[in-house]
């Protein structure tokens, strides 16, 4: 692959629409069922009230360079965002993935056993109509990878077996970080939902990378304390943790199912709903 054909694949990234219902539909639907009912209607909007659409832009090119260098075609590829002319997004999104390189390469956390993998139809498994599912990474960990990565990151402890790997982009630290995947519906939902399609096999967590948009990235501050990229392992869950959340995605279908507006949520102090604003949404003040 040359550069050209790499700022292709990014530009493709940055115009691809979402497909699917994953956790992000049931939380949307959860919000507003009137919002998700109207997405199927008339397709995908962007909602800037939550979210700074520049960030999330450069989430997306950090995620399609995570697999190609994990799919084994930006190994090799000698690339400087100063080479190209491109949008922000994409330096952005180079820059970290440039800095991530230099220092993990693409065995660091196990070796690949499926990139961006889609499982469609596995709904029946939590009682809902339709989930569809895509992990950024599935990894087989070893004992040597397990020490590997402990000599490096104390606090991270990856039993031997598969891991799911997730990437997160930020632009700063947070310090709830940590409990929040520890709780994360959809983090627990994919390891449960990995472990019964692979039966045969030993899902033993999710592990959250989350790669911070420092200006000068580095990987540990001066406490030692790891710093630019952050690793988060969030261990598969119990039958009881599985139950629960077999329950709220059954109970966000039923919400979503309603079709009512949340009347709280057409208007918040980031914006407007874009439905809303587009004279799409009925709903009337």
């Amino acid at each position: 692959m040359n550069t050209d054909q790499l700022i292709q694949k990014l530009n493709d990234a940055l115009n691809s629409e979402s497909s699917g219902r994953g956790i992000s539909y049931y939380t949307k639907g959860v919000i507003c069922p009137k919002f998700v009912q109207l997405g199927q209607k008339y397709g995908d909007v962007q909602d800037t009230r939550d979210t700074d659409t520049s960030k999330l832009d450069i989430g997306l090119i950090f995620h399609k360079l995570q697999e190609l260098y994990h799919g084994d075609e930006l190994s090799a590829l000698t690339i400087e965002d100063r080479d190209v002319s491109v949008s922000p997004a994409i330096q952005a999104g180079l820059k970290l993935f440039l800095f991530y390189r230099a220092h993990f390469d693409s065995n660091f956390w196990g070796v690949p056993y499926a990139v961006e993998q889609a499982y469609k139809d596995v709904g029946s498994m939590w009682g809902v109509k339709e989930f569809t599912f895509r992990p950024d990474l599935v990894v087989r960990v070893t004992i040597e990878d397990s020490v590997r990565i402990s000599a490096r990151y104390p606090h991270i402890i990856m039993d031997p077996g598969l891991w799911i790997i997730d990437w997160k982009t930020a632009s700063a630290k947070d310090v709830r970080a940590k409990e929040k995947y520890e709780n994360s519906v959809q983090f627990a939902a994919y390891c449960a939902t990995l472990q019964s399609l692979l039966p045969d096999e030993d899902i033993r967590g999710l592990l959250a990378v989350r790669v911070i948009n420092h200006k000068e990235p580095t990987l540990f501050d001066k406490y030692n304390e790891p710093h630019s990229v952050q690793p988060f392992a969030v261990r598969a869950p119990d039958v009881q943790r599985i139950e629960e959340v077999r329950s709220w995605l059954q109970w966000a279908e039923k919400e979503i199912a309603t079709g009512e507006p949340r009347l709280h949520n057409c208007v918040t102090y980031t914006g407007i709903c874009p439905f809303l604003q587009q004279g799409l949404c009925d709903r009337r003040f």
